[in-house]
């Protein structure tokens, strides 16, 4: 009896282990992908002396996150494809069905006044219902972020905007203690000081730089825009907590996609 619950801790720490790892490899190599996507679009949204700029800010934000609208298509053929390896599950039938009603009337309640959703347990519909409803909540905080960050690349360096956007950590700690009741400490309030000393250096490095008026106006909009990503980050958490729900992130951004592409076509 005792060694199997000490084999059953040992693999729950593995299997947190591993995933830790996963995370942090995850983490760096977002991180990467993020800086070559900056280089690449202040390219695309700078004017220079010798030319003007490929594209506007707001386009290329539109057509970058209409692109999460395939995540849709996508999934449903990634669905029709493990039926037809694996079969397709009973869907029919007086037991299923109630089963469905009753899956689905525990699995989910959701009050956006003040953002609150709870996931037991989600069947498909209840799912899609989640993920449009976050969806709807998040995209005005997306774009929005999404927007000012490009921006910003038109006005200042990419080493200022890659640093000052990196503080959304700092407000979405602030956020987080104020909506998901996080618990401050002083190792967060060290990391809070360092953070806010940097946003000083980097402020105060381009303001002695020759464009100093047009950088000064992008290290604003950067931090504009972590501000606004860490509230949409917020938000995503409020309206899609657990892991049940994690698994469900492709379909969020999917309809992030969508409605962006419907209702913000320029």
């Amino acid at each position: 009896m005792c060694a199997t619950e000490t084999g059953g801790t040992d693999s729950r720490s593995t299997r947190s282990a591993s995933r830790r790892s996963l995370g942090l490899a995850l983490i760096f190599a977002t991180s990467a992908i993020w800086i070559i996507s900056s280089f690449l679009s202040a390219f695309l949204v700078s004017a220079h002396d010798d030319r003007k700029a490929a594209v506007h800010p707001f386009l290329l934000t539109y057509l970058a996150t209409s692109l999460f609208s395939l995540f849709i298509p996508m999934l449903w053929v990634k669905k029709k494809l493990g039926n037809m390896l694996h079969g397709t599950p009973m869907s029919s039938g007086p037991c299923r069905q109630g089963a469905h009603r009753s899956e689905h009337a525990g699995s989910l309640r959701s009050s956006f006044d003040g953002i609150e959703t709870t996931v037991h347990s989600m069947d498909p519909i209840a799912a899609r219902k989640l993920a449009l409803h976050a969806a709807a909540w998040c995209v005005p905080l997306w774009f929005t972020a999404q927007w000012t960050f490009n921006v910003s690349l038109s006005l200042t360096s990419v080493t200022s905007n890659t640093i000052l956007s990196s503080t959304s950590s700092l407000f979405t700690f602030f956020l987080s203690i104020l909506l998901l009741g996080e618990v401050f400490s002083s190792r967060k309030l060290v990391a809070i000081i360092a953070c806010i000393a940097g946003v000083a250096l980097v402020t105060l490095s381009d303001s002695k730089s020759t464009a100093s008026a047009s950088s000064i106006q992008g290290d604003m909009m950067a931090l504009l825009a972590a501000a606004v990503y860490a509230g949409y980050t917020v938000v995503m958490r409020k309206c899609m907590p657990g892991e049940e729900a994690e698994q469900h992130v492709a379909l969020f951004f999917g309809y992030v996609g969508l409605i962006s592409t419907v209702a913000l076509a320029p």
